[in-house]
Parts: structure tokens; C-alpha cells; sequence
């Protein structure tokens, strides 16, 4: 706490650094963040086109694939993939025209009552709901519900809320360093070397532990800077 109110109060005497440093942080954070407001797969004329980081996370996925499913938890009947498969198409025409990722349905020899989607068009469907569906409309309201997250892209969506999450913590260490490194400078050079070692002190020890490695860099430059011992230059 006692550190928070210092930095309040150095952030609070700094008007002009303190206009700068916002008017940085909201171009960082604007120009990082990544948007979740994504379209529907087929929801938009003309063929889809996945974004960069969406290709990535497919990528990523389809290895994943045999942990997910590996094939000796698989349940091996063509004919059964073969009409899941076409179910699926039959239930979302605008996305497979559209070029989605192809849809792929598996079943995995589990009693549980558990289905699931990948962002790359895979689903899995446990043995223990098709023993328990009595008609097609039933197992097409499950297939059409883990269609969902596919179509509506729920994984990139996540993935990209979490990435803006962690850039706007970043942003705020790094804001945090700033502050401090300024309050650090002034106190120099009105020729108090020792305020300026103690200042750095303050926010050197838990900005270093910043999850961006660049940050924490800047950091630990900064601090082993006023924590070196005063010049005749500083004391002047």
C-alpha cells in the first residue's frame, strides 16, 4: 500500500509527463488490442478468410488432435463418421459454403455425457450420448450446438480476450516504470541522489516481476541506474 500511495502521488506531481505518458498508453492499448468482434463464419457474403493468429490457432489445434482424440480412444466405424460428418454439413450449408474448415466428427469410446469442438472444424462426440439419443433431431441438436462455437469462432475470440488482457497488464507495468524513472530523473537533478536511489527502490522490485520480459529489462536497467553511486555531476 505504502508503495501505491508513492506512485499516486509521483504520478499526481507530474502534470505535462503525465498527459504524455496517458496519451502513450492509450495508443499502445489501442494499437495492440485485438478485436473479439468477429463475424460468423458464412454470417457475411462472399468466402471466409481467417485471420493470421486464427490460422495459427488452427495450426496449433491439429496437433493437438491425437491428444484430444488419439486414435486408440477412437471409435473406428466409416459408416458412423461418414453420416455425423454429412449431418453436420446439412445443418450449417452457409458455413461449409463459405469455406469454413472443414467439419469432422469423431467418436470417442467414452460412457460420459460429453461433447466437444475445435476452432479447425473437429468434433468430438463420446459414445456415451449416442447410446443415449433416441432420433436424428436429437443428435443434431448436439452436433448443432458444438457447431456453434466453430461457426461463431469462440476459440480465436477467447484467445484473443486473454492476449488483451495480458497487453494491457503489460502496459500498465511499463506506465508504472515510466512514472517512476521521471520522478527519479527530477529528484537528480535538484540534487538529491539519495531520493532518487529510494524512488527507484519503490517500483524496481515489483515491476521486475512483470510478465513482459522487455519490460522487466527496462526495469532492471532502470533500477541498477540510481541505485549506482552518485557522481560529482549528480551532486551538483
Amino acid at each position: 500500500m505504502a508503495r501505491l500511495l508513492a506512485l499516486l502521488r509521483m504520478w499526481t506531481a507530474f502534470g505535462p509527463i503525465r498527459r504524455g505518458l496517458s496519451c502513450l498508453v492509450a495508443t499502445l492499448l489501442v494499437g495492440a488490442c485485438l478485436s473479439t468482434n468477429l463475424a460468423p463464419i458464412g454470417g457475411t457474403p462472399g468466402r471466409f478468410s481467417p485471420e493470421q493468429d486464427e490460422t495459427q490457432l488452427w495450426s496449433a489445434l491439429r496437433q493437438a488432435e491425437d491428444k484430444i482424440a488419439p486414435p486408440s480412444a477412437v471409435y473406428q466405424d466409416p459408416r458412423l463418421t461418414e453420416y455425423l460428418t454429412g449431418l453436420g454439413d446439412r445443418l450449417a450449408p452457409s458455413y461449409r459454403d463459405a469455406g469454413g474448415p472443414p467439419i469432422r466428427v469423431l467418436v470417442r469410446k467414452d460412457p460420459r455425457l460429453n461433447a466437444g469442438a475445435m476452432a479447425q472444424g473437429l468434433i468430438v462426440v463420446n459414445t456415451g450420448i449416442l447410446a443415449r439419443v433416441d432420433n436424428e433431431a436429437q443428435l443434431a441438436a448436439v452436433l448443432g450446438h458444438e457447431m456453434t462455437h466453430v461457426i461463431n469462432r469462440h476459440q480465436i475470440r477467447e484467445y484473443r480476450a486473454l492476449q488483451n488482457r495480458q497487453t494491457a497488464i503489460n502496459v500498465a507495468a511499463f506506465l508504472g516504470t515510466l512514472a517512476l524513472t521521471a520522478a527519479a530523473i527530477d529528484q537528480s537533478q535538484r540534487g538529491h541522489p539519495e531520493a532518487a536511489q529510494a524512488i527507484a527502490a519503490v517500483g524496481a522490485p515489483s515491476c521486475c516481476r512483470a510478465s513482459s520480459s522487455v519490460t522487466r529489462r527496462w526495469c532492471q536497467d532502470t533500477h541498477g541506474t540510481w541505485s549506482a553511486k552518485p557522481t560529482k555531476t549528480d551532486k551538483s
